[in-house]
């Protein structure tokens, strides 16, 4: 597997006391067993097994990885860097994460790395952001402020490293990380050349001041013998477990409460082996137990489930919400408020506003020279954990909400989505929050579409940042340079459908902005039919995906809703009816 993050900048703020040696020539790795003070997860990779300890790759970056042998194997496939629409170092990177670093702690660091070409790399031990390192390989004296040098080794070295320091700052989340990629502004030349293979062994972070803060493995996960929905089950629906059992015949059962009492019983129904997990499973049905609580299974043949619980659909409507809240934490422009937000860490997945005022230099790229200078496209949402915001992409989202609502109006369950249902700041001001939340994306695209001139009503085709936002750098903290690539006729036939749509939707609500939103999609409309072949290539995906003639495909069947093809919404509204009956039924007794 693959985890990628950030990129992790290399200016140091913490300070420190070490002691130790970094060469070619150390001493050789006494042999080491785990004990107090070990603060990692993995450390020599005899068992196959890698994690906490993975890859990440960012920009251009790319890796493969195996792990056999006892060592972590990793080759190079592409060292990434600015030359090639990288960044740095950082693009490639093997690392350990969930590191709590005390300050005034002495640490002993011990690894070993062999490569089979000559190189360079760089190890720290710091934050996640990357501003904050307490330790790093000190290539030049032990002075963190004075150089942030790569350690190089040569073709077929083995480096065997051990030395101790002593941390000048604390770090809660901390991570101890190898960048081993292409060039940029802290790196002369690559780190290796593509083809490089490079082998880690044991590896160890020993707190030898306390073990307070020791690796403590996650338990172990044991499937239970019966299988039982953990979610939850509707008090006036079908009600089944799945037991795991060899037997051929039935296999008495009993629903048990709270208190310890057996409340239903039942025999179960062999069903065979299961085609998809390999087991033979027997059928538990207790669909006739109406009773709200909690309960849990026990068979005759010693088999027991985990506790599970009948109620009501509140567990369930809670699916629609948090799956809404998604575009409210995508939100650009704006603060993320953990108020706002309604599933797991609020306070974590809060955050501070990104691009409150962006403004993106038009591109003269794909033959295109018809405006010049900078576009406001403050608001809207990303795309994804890059920081592009796209018409098409966004159309095809906003659309959907706005047919999800459309499509509840009609039959009847609408009030799911009234004003005051969803977590968004928008949540009391007398419209649909559903339509309020798609409205941010909307305004956000009027800002898109070129007023005047030869491309009058044309909408530019997407928005993000020059090259490639570092992965995991939060929106507030990306100041790269923001661009804004040509008007292509998907993204305006998108904008089109989507105005279209959004005028029928808050007509009786606010005629004014309904009234916008026609015109402009008229206006848009004859734009896309004056010029039909304005396509994005799919070879220009410097800082952004191309999203090129492919999705013509989709505006030209949702923009045909504005020329009266009626019957394709109708179908579109029969499928989408037949996807949403669940969420009717939640919905309609939330």
């Amino acid at each position: 597997m693959k985890n990628t993050s950030k990129k992790l900048i290399s200016a140091a703020s913490a300070l420190i006391v070490a002691a130790g040696s970094v060469s070619g020539t150390v001493p050789v790795l006494s042999p080491v067993t785990v004990y107090a003070g070990e603060q990692l997860g993995q450390n020599d990779f005899d068992s196959g097994v890698g994690l906490p300890w993975h890859i990440c790759e960012s920009a251009a970056g790319e890796m493969e990885f195996d792990i056999s042998g006892g060592v972590y194997r990793i080759t190079i496939v592409n060292p990434g860097g600015a030359s090639r629409g990288g960044e740095d170092r950082w693009d490639c990177q093997f690392r350990h994460r969930g590191l709590r670093i005390v300050a005034g702690h002495q640490y002993r660091v011990q690894y070993e790395i062999t490569s089979s070409n000559s190189g360079k790399y760089y190890t720290k031990i710091g934050n996640l952001e990357g501003n904050v390192e307490v330790w790093h390989n000190m290539s030049n004296g032990y002075d963190l402020d004075g150089t942030w040098d790569p350690i190089y080794m040569g073709a077929n070295e083995t480096k065997k490293v051990d030395l101790t320091f002593t941390a000048g700052s604390s770090v809660d989340v901390a991570e101890w990380a190898f960048h081993l990629g292409g060039d940029g502004q802290y790196t002369q030349g690559d780190c290796f050349p593509a083809g490089t293979v490079i082998t880690f062994d044991n590896m160890y972070l020993t707190d030898l001041t306390s073990d307070e803060n020791d690796y403590v493995a996650p338990p172990v996960w044991e499937r239970a013998d019966i299988l039982t929905n953990q979610v939850g089950y509707l008090t006036g629906r079908k009600k089944q477990a799945t037991m795991v059992c060899d037997d051929k015949k039935a296999v008495a059962f009993d629903v048990v409460d709270e208190s310890g009492n057996a409340v239903y019983s039942g025999d179960s129904k062999p069903f065979g082996k299961d085609a998809d997990s390999g087991d033979n499973v027997h059928i538990l049905d207790f669909t006739d137990l109406a009773d709200s609580g909690k309960y849990h299974i026990e068979a005759a043949n010693g088999a027991k489930s985990r506790t599970f619980s009948i109620g009501g659909t509140s567990e369930y409507s809670r699916l629609i919400y948090d799956s809404l809240n998604y575009f409210y934490q995508n939100r650009s422009g704006i603060p993320i408020e953990s108020r706002f937000i309604s599933s797991g860490d609020k306070d974590r997945l809060s955050r501070a506003a990104g691009h409150v005022t962006d403004n993106a230099e038009i591109q003269h790229t794909w033959g295109y020279s018809g405006t010049s200078g900078t576009v406001d496209v403050t608001g809207g949402w990303y795309d994804a954990g890059d920081h592009g915001k796209y018409v098409v992409n966004g159309g095809l989202s906003l659309w959907l909400l706005q047919n999800q609502y459309e499509t509840a109006k009609i039959y009847g369950f609408d009030s799911a989505y009234a004003d005051g249902t969803m977590y968004i700041p928008e949540n009391n001001n007398g419209f649909p929050d559903l339509l309020d939340e798609a409205r941010y994306e909307g305004e956000w695209m009027f800002r898109m579409v070129i007023d005047g001139g030869e491309y009058d009503g044309m909408a530019y085709h997407k928005a993000h940042d020059e090259t490639w936002t570092g992965l995991g750098v939060a929106p507030a903290d990306d100041d790269k340079k923001r661009i804004i690539k040509p008007p292509t006729t998907a993204a305006t036939l998108n904008f089109a459908a989507c105005a279209a749509q959004s005028a029928r939707l808050w007509a009786g609500l606010d005629d004014a902005y309904s009234q916008k939103c026609i015109n402009a999609a008229v206006k848009s409309y004859e734009a896309a039919k004056e010029h039909p072949s304005m396509f994005a290539p799919m070879d220009e995906s410097i800082g952004g995906g191309a999203y090129g003639l492919t999705m013509l495909i989709f505006s030209i069947a949702i923009g045909g809703v504005i020329g009266g093809i009626i019957l394709i919404w109708r179908l579109i509204v029969a499928i989408w009816y037949v996807s949403l009956t669940a969420v009717r039924f939640i919905a309609a007794r939330a």
